[in-house]
């Protein structure tokens, strides 16, 4: 019985793959993945064509609320979701107590306050955060 020779490379039994092709196919199914996700992402957004360029979004075609309309700031009714939490078992009471901002809710890296310095311009637009372009 002849013992196969150990400093040949063997290949393939059908002679289809090599790396070339290996790193070729993986990539290309890599981007087809990717491809696919980020158009799923989109197509789960309730986006308004009308809002979508070339047209103009409908919220900059009209003023907003004024300054006096909320003396007190107050979250987009896209955030309204976005509250602070109290944790119940880290202290006895509420009356000495904290409580966390939801930093994973928020969009960007501005965290929100309801005190914070107000200057409108036209009014505070409602935006839907997957119309913003």
């Amino acid at each position: 019985m002849a013992k196969p020779k150990t400093d040949e490379i063997s290949k393939e039994p059908n002679g289809d793959l090599d790396r070339r092709s290996f790193l070729r196919k993986s990539l290309a199914a890599g981007g087809a993945v990717a491809a696919a996700s980020a158009g799923a992402t989109q197509a789960l957004a309730e986006v308004n064509p009308a809002n979508l360029p070339p047209n103009k979004p409908i919220w900059s075609q009209m003023l907003g609320p004024g300054v006096t309309q909320s003396p007190y700031g107050s979250p987009s009714p896209h955030e309204a979701h976005v509250v602070r939490r109290n944790v119940g078992w880290l202290t006895s009471s509420t009356q000495s107590s904290i409580n966390f901002t939801p930093l994973q809710d928020l969009h960007g890296i501005i965290t929100p306050n309801g005190l914070h310095f107000e200057r409108h311009h036209g009014g505070v637009p409602a935006i839907n955060p997957n119309e913003h372009r």
